[in-house]
């Protein structure tokens, strides 16, 4: 798992009773903690006390009463969590009358209050839930406040929705000026998608087919990051590598390499140079030494380790964070980087090269 976050084996089971059989959960709220994807909240119908049908509203006084328990738990939307919810719901069908549908919401809240670290956590620990869940096709919604997490946005969306294999949505709430959504789905619902979103200008989004994407971001991994990054990590020629987003925003690209004896400090002041005072994302691979003593050996002995950095700082456009945070998987899954010690750094003391030897030494992995 791409940030060591482990999911816990009740998470899957949960969702197993929320998504099959009689359905006995109507929503499941998670967190992380200890490292751990848990549950921490399973509710039923029956706790929910609705006196109504929740096909008469199309379960807006269900979710109603999801959205006031996510508040509460994120203490106003100032923490992060995962969430299922059975959406029921009617819909009218061209020449099929109106249908009642269920539909399971899968969403991501990782609000402007929570720190960034935290937020990039649960970003790069979300492939693994949703791998839990077996959740299949995913629309993916970043909203920037509560409001925009209303029922009626759901129901709309869902409503577009003509396919008839569980949808999830997965949410990724910053409270910032602007939204970028982005989609993965196939090539013949897109123009649904647009037509359920455009009417709202403050809405820019990434669209993304199965079939000639790489990830949720649509951004490719170019075949010189492969290339480099053997020669790094199998024939140590390089010492380091940083990746970058082209400025078409189309594919990773190696920006720089290291030559094969250069210190870790170079890495760093090429970071500094390359990121623009704080102001741009990049991603690196860093071959780096460090000195263990082992039990039962006689001294120490100094070993390298490839690690894995994802810069995101605070001080970069929104747009570019939630893109290099959408699109780290492909070129996790290219590269073969899934089980390298992974920084995930939004400023420069993040990579000092003290705290990520210690932080490197205390991993188990060592």
């Amino acid at each position: 798992m791409s940030s060591g976050v482990m999911v816990d084996p009740d998470v899957q089971t949960s969702f197993q009773k929320l998504s099959e059989g009689r359905k006995e959960y109507r929503y499941i709220i998670f967190k992380i903690e200890d490292n751990k994807v848990i549950v921490e909240s399973a509710v039923t119908q029956d706790q929910l006390e609705l006196t109504g049908d929740d096909y008469d509203d199309s379960s807006k006084a269900a979710f109603e009463k999801f959205a006031a328990d996510i508040k509460s738990r994120t203490n106003g939307l100032t923490d992060c969590r995962y969430a299922v919810f059975d959406f029921k719901f009617t819909c009218s069908r061209v020449g099929a009358g109106t249908s009642k549908m269920d539909k399971i919401i899968f969403l991501q809240i990782c609000p402007d209050g929570a720190s960034i670290k935290k937020k990039m956590v649960y970003a790069s620990s979300a492939a693994a839930i949703k791998a839990s869940l077996g959740t299949g096709k995913i629309l993916q919604f970043q909203v920037s406040d509560e409001p925009e997490m209303n029922h009626k946005e759901f129901l709309n969306k869902l409503g577009e929705n003509r396919q008839h294999h569980i949808v999830a949505i997965f949410v990724t709430v910053f409270c910032f000026s602007s939204l970028c959504v982005q989609f993965e789905c196939s090539s013949a619902f897109h123009l649904q998608c647009f037509r359920c979103l455009s009417f709202c200008p403050q809405i820019s989004f990434h669209v993304a087919c199965d079939d000639d994407s790489d990830d949720a971001s649509g951004v490719k991994v170019d075949p010189s990051c492969k290339n480099a990054y053997d020669l790094l990590h199998n024939k140590h020629q390089h010492s380091y590598i940083i990746f970058k987003i082209d400025k078409n925003d189309t594919a990773i690209v190696v920006e720089k390499v290291g030559d094969k004896n250069a210190p870790y400090s170079e890495f760093v002041e090429e970071m500094k140079k390359l990121v623009e005072d704080g102001k741009e994302c990049r991603y690196a691979a860093v071959d780096v030494e460090v000195t263990v003593q082992r039990q039962g050996a006689e001294g120490a002995s100094t070993l390298n380790k490839v690690i894995f950095v994802q810069y995101c700082p605070d001080n970069a456009p929104v747009r570019r964070r939630m893109l290099y945070a959408s699109s780290v998987r492909a070129l996790k899954a290219s590269l073969g980087l899934e089980s390298l010690f992974q920084v995930q750094a939004s400023e420069m003391s993040d990579l000092d090269e003290k705290v990520v030897k210690s932080d490197l030494m205390s991993n188990q992995r060592i």
